[in-house]
């Protein structure tokens, strides 16, 4: 049952690189024309063997009989064949061997692209319960081990089975009795391969586990590389990625010794059965048992095509342990390639132009798996206001700028934008009214123009300028020697929070959007880049669109100095709303508003 599960997934594999089929074929046929002349030259040896005794042609002709001369001409003839058959042999060799590379290597590319487009498009509560290392290592080492694989499979399995078949037919046909031993023999060593192939995939699938495990500690150390150092736990991280690879290579152990196992087996039956060839068929031959008919060629012709079995045989082996490897992997692949988005466009979804009328929220409630997020929320924003979203840590505050970008679709209620639900608008045509700007800025390792442009795509370097002026960085960026074409490092690692944070606001600002969301933009930056970024953040939220509409931004702050001018301050709490209003009215009720400010006024005096 395992064994065709797994030869299921081999075929989901191949499924997918259907646009290939006619470089298959092709490579298929340069395979079997190789076969067929490498089993043909050995044609040539019974002849040889039987028909002409070079010693005795020489002194035949030098006596220069007939029957010599025609057994002479016969072995010129055999090496004509031989001569005329090997530049096909090369060719052909060649032709097999870089067109199976070349195809396997388009099914791989072509595999990679396909499981990224599915994960990209995959929903963030996906990404939210996996680990980053591991699902890097999915698409990585997990790939790679399919594509080693897929190279024994189409590769060598195809190849050597065209062989097998050759050096059978070549066997069968000079003696159907020996040819007997063969067919009884080469079940044997079908057992070895069915019996550790399971344990090979199962200690393959979970040596794949433990890489994905050390691919995690190892980007998780990269990532958080400053805090290891500020820290002084080089040495604990050594020590816990050297754990880990322990563990993982014990795991790979597992895998080698039922691959080694499997060969020595492999290889001792191969010796009893060319033991028990050898020494029937010379049995034969030295007799010269009449109703056999095994002459001295065909049992040296019939020797040669079984030890040409030898590599077909032993490749199979070989081949089938890698494919039980592949087939772990491929459980591990094809296990996120079965993950279905949870936020997919409805059957009947539309598109929307342009945002006119509004957000609103009706009795809206979420909840991450069975823990209530969101109790019953109900508001609305209209172009041209600024809606601020305060309360304490865990109020819910980014999880509702989250149903807002449809990261989640709400478990009840609904929200309508222009009183369409956001369930049947169609996401690409949502997100292109959108931006968001949030607390930890990313930044790609690339330019800063490129950056900038990531929102806007066919922007032209004007409107890079233009954007980077509005957010207040281009002054700064003018002053670097590449300019517009410095590098960021990865995460922008060479620039200051202030400037990652400005050209994030560049990045929005460019994309104009007619919804935007500010997520904790200032919050970790100092007095005088938290100023310039708020100065920027002003002159994008007052702006209208470019098509003159008025743009609907949510603000969440902790800093409640923030949200002082904004047309509507919404409280959470506990995922509720506790209080909506305006900074003078909401001070002037004296509630959890009034109570978060003066203590941060408190803190503020003190300070």
């Amino acid at each position: 049952m395992a064994t065709t599960q797994g030869f299921r997934l081999i075929g989901r594999l191949f499924l997918r690189a259907k646009r290939h089929a006619g470089w298959i074929v092709l490579t298929m046929a340069c395979m079997a024309a190789y076969s067929a002349l490498f089993s043909g030259r050995m044609w040539i040896i019974k002849p040889l063997f039987d028909n002409v005794l070079l010693e005795q042609v020489i002194n035949d002709v030098r006596a220069a009989k007939q029957a010599a001369l025609e057994r002479w001409n016969e072995l010129l003839f055999l090496l004509y064949v031989a001569a005329a058959i090997t530049p096909f042999l090369v060719l052909f060799d060649y032709l097999q061997e870089y067109l199976f590379r070349l195809t396997t290597m388009k099914i791989i590319v072509d595999f990679r692209n396909q499981i990224m487009e599915h994960l990209v498009h995959l929903s963030m509560r996906f990404f939210a319960t996996r680990h980053t290392g591991d699902l890097i290592s999915r698409l990585s080492n997990d790939v790679g081990v399919t594509q080693a694989a897929l190279e024994f499979l189409f590769g060598d399995i195809v190849l050597q089975v065209f062989m097998l078949i050759g050096a059978l037919v070549v066997a069968v046909s000079m003696s159907w009795q020996l040819s007997l031993i063969v067919f009884v023999g080469v079940p044997l060593f079908v057992w070895p391969l069915v019996v550790l192939g399971k344990r090979i995939r199962k200690s393959r699938r979970q040596s794949l586990r433990k890489l994905g495990d050390l691919t995690e500690a190892m980007h998780q150390m990269f990532s958080g590389i400053r805090i290891v150092k500020s820290f002084e736990m080089e040495g604990e991280e050594i020590r816990a990625f050297a754990g880990r690879n322990e563990d993982f290579f014990r795991q790979s152990m597992k895998v080698a010794r039922a691959k080694a196992l499997s060969a020595s087996i492999m290889q001792l039956l191969e010796a009893f059965i060319l033991l028990a060839i050898f020494v029937i068929g010379g049995f034969y031959v030295v007799k010269a048992r009449p109703g056999y008919g095994i002459s001295t060629g065909n049992f040296i012709t019939f020797m040669i095509a079984c030890i040409s079995m030898n590599r077909p045989l032993k490749v199979l082996g070989k081949s089938y342990s890698s494919l039980q490897e592949a087939i772990a992997a491929c459980e591990r692949v094809f296990e996120l390639m079965d993950t279905r988005p949870e936020i997919q466009d409805a059957p009947d979804a539309v598109d929307l132009p342009r945002i006119e009328r509004g957000i609103r929220f009706d009795a809206v409630s979420f909840a991450y798996d069975t823990e209530p997020v969101l109790r019953d929320i109900s508001m609305e924003a209209r172009p041209g206001e600024i809606v601020a979203l305060v309360g304490p840590s865990g109020a819910g505050k980014s999880t509702l700028c989250d149903l807002i970008c449809r990261f989640y679709d709400p478990t009840a209620g609904a929200i309508t934008l222009d009183g369409i639900d956001l369930r049947k608008i169609r996401r690409k045509s949502l997100l292109a009214h959108l931006a968001v700007v949030t607390q930890e800025t990313f930044l790609f390792h690339t330019t800063i123009g490129e950056n900038i442009r990531y929102g806007k795509r066919g922007a032209t370097d004007e409107e890079v300028e233009e954007a980077a002026r509005a957010a207040n960085i281009h002054e700064f960026i003018a002053g670097l020697p590449e300019g517009y074409q410095t590098l960021v490092g990865e995460r922008g690692a060479r620039l200051s929070g202030g400037q990652r944070q400005r050209i994030a606001i560049a990045r929005a600002i460019l994309k104009d959007p007619a919804l935007l969301i500010l997520d904790e933009a200032t919050s970790a930056l100092d007095t005088e880049n938290e100023r310039l970024v708020q100065d920027a953040l002003n002159r994008l939220m007052a702006s209208p669109t470019r098509s003159r509409q008025g743009r609907i931004t949510f603000v969440i702050a902790h800093r409640l100095s923030t949200v002082q001018r904004a047309d509507r301050i919404i409280v959470l709490e506990q995922g509720r709303i506790a209080e909506i209003g305006t900074h003078a009215e909401l001070l002037r009720t004296g509630g959890l508003y009034e109570r978060l400010y003066r203590m941060q006024f408190q803190l503020t005096e003190t300070g």
